[in-house]
């Protein structure tokens, strides 16, 4: 029996552009998805076809960018568990929905609003010529970084950055050695530029070659073999995801967030995400006594506590207070020809003849993912989601 073979080849360049206009998580940045090119190919005879349309007459062997017309924007969302279970039940919703970026204003609980925009989202239609099942390759698939051009922009960025800080680092160590030669003062100047030029793009390096690892696929189907009406698909899967915690939403300072508590008058770091349950009320340590420094890159997640602010119990946290966690599946998992005794586990379609079969195909970041930090702005990265057949015939 030959193996047929859907493919689905995006070739995606993510440019994050810097923001002035306001503080987000997961990290501070609009951001603008250029598209090298989205072309959906079959690599087998005329037994697979794809359209963007129901219309199995203008089905072809493969679709460019320009049937998916403008992708506009690309920035962090998150899918959170608990808000996708309330429209996953829902049979007529045809299109996933997404929770936009923090922007804390200083409350007690954040605000939290649904994503328009900032991710790939279409609908697509499979066709097939015979009768068979399909599922994802997870061989064949891909996500991986642009290691090539992440390298020019660490080059840059962390160039960029060393320039604009090194004098204020260097004038510091001068006035604390009492360096009053000028010519040692220039040589203080060069010394932490060029150290801080290393350190700089050594940290925009891993950050950037690290954007796959927050990347997502997801796919909502509502006629699916085994009943998995929503698949989210982690290509780099490396334990779970939690739909909450500190953050820093602040692009300009590295302290995690906090409020005024108006019944103590107190200032107290705000818990962030999406609580699925607490034993009891939120645990804060004795007030800081100076800044809380942190080991480490500074990141949207790991920040220290500003003087002044009662810190969260993180040990009171862990046992008091549970997040939801999100659902996804590693490659291995959505593949069913990798677990054949657990069909119920990954995607499974069924196709007809001539019958289309839609889906909502989504491409975003998950901004609670950890790996998508302030250092993964501007990272280049791939995406190639394949399609294969899994039996013929009937499904049972």
């Amino acid at each position: 029996m030959k193996k047929r073979y859907l493919y689905l080849f995006l070739g995606l360049n993510l440019l994050i552009i810097s923001s002035i206009s306001m503080s987000i998580a997961w990290f501070a940045g609009a951001t603008n998805l250029s598209i090298e090119g989205i072309d959906l190919v079959i690599d087998a005879d005329a037994d697979l076809k794809i359209s963007t349309n129901d219309d199995f007459e203008h089905a072809k062997d493969s679709l460019t960018a320009d049937d998916f017309g403008d992708i506009g924007l690309f920035e962090p969302i998150t899918s959170m568990t608990s808000e996708h279970s309330e429209w996953i039940s829902n049979a007529e919703v045809q299109s996933p929905k997404f929770i936009a970026q923090y922007a804390h204003t200083g409350v007690r609980v954040p605000s939290i609003y649904q994503a328009f925009s900032g991710f790939f989202s279409k609908k697509i239609y499979l066709f097939s010529t015979h009768h068979m099942v399909v599922t994802v390759d997870s061989e064949t698939t891909r996500v991986a970084s642009d290691t090539e051009t992440n390298e020019s922009i660490a080059v840059r960025k962390g160039t960029n950055k060393a320039n604009s800080e090194y004098r204020a680092v260097a004038d510091k160590k001068i006035a604390e050695l009492g360096i009053i030669d000028e010519a040692e003062k220039t040589q203080m100047y060069d010394s932490v530029r060029s150290e801080l030029i290393e350190k700089n793009i050594a940290q925009y390096r891993t950050g950037l070659n690290s954007i796959d690892k927050s990347l997502r696929i997801s796919l909502l189907d509502r006629n699916t073999l085994n009943g998995n009406e929503f698949t989210i698909i982690d290509p780099k899967k490396d334990g779970t995801t939690v739909f909450g915690g500190r953050l820093n939403t602040s692009k300009n300072d590295n302290y995690y967030d906090f409020y005024r508590d108006n019944d103590t008058n107190e200032l107290k770091e705000v818990v962030f995400g999406d609580i699925k349950y607490q034993n009891h009320e939120i645990a804060y340590l004795p007030e800081a006594q100076e800044d809380v420094s942190f080991n480490g890159t500074p990141s949207c997640f790991n920040a220290g506590t500003r003087k002044g602010v009662r810190p969260l119990d993180l040990e009171d946290l862990a046992t008091n207070v549970q997040f939801y966690e999100e659902q996804s599946v590693a490659l291995n998992e959505a593949d069913v020809s990798k677990h054949p005794e657990d069909e119920n586990t990954g995607y499974l379609i069924e196709l007809q003849p001539g019958v289309p079969h839609p889906l909502n195909l989504s491409i975003y970041l998950e901004g609670w993912d950890r790996d998508n930090t302030d250092y993964t702005s501007e990272g280049v990265f791939s995406v190639s989601l394949h399609f294969k057949l899994y039996r013929q015939g009937d499904f049972r």
